[in-house]
């Protein structure tokens, strides 16, 4: 199968002796000597080309998303945290911690809202006797947050609301969020986005309920029953103003709480506070313990009130999606907060991927800094099964896929994704996009599926991010006479095992 490509240029198809010693004449790729052993080979052993990659396309570009390392970073976000991007454009998971939203966008007000509630809500909201007139909504309003309060700081030190139900509590602060005048864009948007048909209406009320669920929201919670940090700073110094040190070790303990602190560093700032006055020689073992108590209840009951927004809106999926959230107007905005998501943590960059079984690929474990040396290579050359996917990034040979075909039987085997752990490799939702590279690669291919073993790469990035991605695919155990694949890692054990489905035909 002769290369239609110059071998001397990118992807380096080395298919005959002929293209063998051209490269050898140039010392492509830095090779070197070792060129001799490639075109001995290449003299002594035909290339047999397995159904599949016969039939594969010759080239795939596509768009990987990288993403931003330094500005995960100052969300204090972990790569593998976000390595799956699909929570933030999966708007009906957004969606479904708040399923009556659109029901928002029916009422003039907040309450009109309340009156659709059950009659102990209305009660307590005062809105039984409520009528229109400024005195009247003014103490309704009072009402509301008064009871808002009243249930949040139920739930946090109980766990359980006091008057009210958890759903009426969540409805409650909803309403109050959206019918507050400063949030008017956000109503204004659902109002205009839920009875729209239109794709501009759709991303309008997406972004209204994205927005309404990461800022606002928190927001409003943070101002009824979070502490400002400039408050319970008071109250530290007035409680350590009435222990047993000396004017020293007092502006020593202050020095540790500045002004101006933000709310995620007033606990750490209050324990080490503690740990400092724990090892005061001449405070009395008494006024220790009674300060570590104090910080100790003090520091649970401010995590708690963080913590309220997370506990009432937010499941696991989605606890790290404020973080990524941008804030914004959303009635100026007529781009997904999708995008917006996307293209602050992420840069698009191209990936070529070229099936190749070629005498290059005796030397494939050098470009994959892997352990496949120039005799496992041979070996995996002269296997029928074997052909490989040589991955391009900027020009630049960044890595290999080794792959075997057993499309007889239905099935692709991706045997290992092998990338030097020195290059940055930290792409958001890879095996999506992965998956969709293959997809067009493979379209003219009959398979059934694509099958990956549990170990996949030697990049311990991309091995940390399959263990998590992993899990949301299908399994599939298949039965290997392993003797005519013993040097391939996917297939080193006989008998039954089991595969992760990383895409079907359809």
């Amino acid at each position: 199968m002769r290369s239609e490509n110059n071998p001397l240029q990118i992807p380096y198809r080395l298919e005959t002796p002929g293209d063998v010693a051209r490269a050898m004449g140039r010392n492509l790729l830095s090779i070197g000597k070792n060129y001799e052993r490639i075109l001995q080979v290449s003299k002594r052993y035909d290339l047999s080309f397995p159904p599949a990659y016969q039939a594969a396309r010759k080239e795939v570009r596509k768009d990987f998303f990288k993403v931003r390392e330094q500005k995960i970073r100052e969300v204090n976000i972990e790569y593998e945290e976000i390595e799956n991007f699909s929570l933030a454009t999966d708007f009906a998971k957004i969606e479904s911690s708040m399923p009556w939203a659109k029901d928002l966008a029916d009422h003039a007000d907040i309450f009109s809202f309340i009156r659709r509630m059950p009659q102990p809500v209305k009660e307590w909201c005062r809105i039984r006797s409520y009528r229109e007139n400024p005195s009247a909504m003014i103490e309704s309003y009072i009402a509301v947050k008064k009871l808002l309060k009243q249930e949040l700081l139920s739930y946090a030190r109980a766990g359980k609301t006091k008057s009210i139900t958890l759903d009426d509590l969540r409805r409650l602060i909803v309403a109050l969020t959206v019918y507050d005048k400063d949030n008017r864009d956000v109503l204004e948007a659902i109002r205009i986005g839920a009875k729209g048909a239109s794709k501009s209406h759709d991303i309008l009320y997406q972004n209204a309920i994205a927005e309404l669920l990461f800022a606002r929201i928190p927001s409003l919670m943070s101002r009824l029953i979070v502490l400002e940090p400039d408050t319970i700073r008071q109250k530290v110094f007035s409680k350590i103003a009435k222990l047993n040190v000396t004017p020293k070790q007092r502006l020593g303990l202050y020095s540790y709480f500045p002004l101006g602190l933000l709310d995620k560093e007033v606990v750490p700032v209050l324990q080490k506070m503690s740990r400092v006055a724990s090892r005061m020689i001449t405070m009395q073992d008494d006024f220790k313990r009674r300060f570590h108590d104090y910080i100790k209840v003090l520091t649970e009951n401010i995590e708690s009130r963080q913590g309220m927004y997370a506990r009432l809106f937010l499941d696991r999926e989605l606890e790290k999606m404020p973080k990524l959230y941008v804030p914004r107007d959303v009635m100026k905005y007529r781009i997904s907060y999708k995008d917006i998501i996307r293209s602050t943590y992420t840069e698009t960059t191209s990936v070529m991927f070229y099936p190749s079984k070629d005498y290059m690929d005796l030397w494939h474990g050098k470009f994959s800094s892997d352990c496949v040396g120039f005799d496992l290579g041979q070996k995996h050359l002269m296997t029928p099964n074997f052909f490989n996917i040589r991955i391009f990034q900027s020009g630049e040979w960044i890595g290999n896929i080794y792959m075997l075909d057993f499309t007889d039987r239905g099935i692709l085997m991706v045997d290992r994704i092998q990338i030097p752990r020195t290059i940055h490799a930290g792409y958001a939702e890879f095996f999506k996009s992965l998956a969709e590279a293959f997809q067009e690669m493979f379209a003219d291919v009959p398979y059934s599926e694509i099958l990956m073993p549990f170990t996949i790469s030697n990049h311990d990035k991309i091995q940390r991010v399959f263990n998590r991605h992993k899990d949301t695919l299908p399994k599939r155990r298949v039965y290997f006479d392993v003797s005519p694949w013993y040097y391939f890692e996917s297939i080193a054990r006989q008998g039954e095992r089991d595969y992760y489905v990383l895409c079907s035909k359809a």
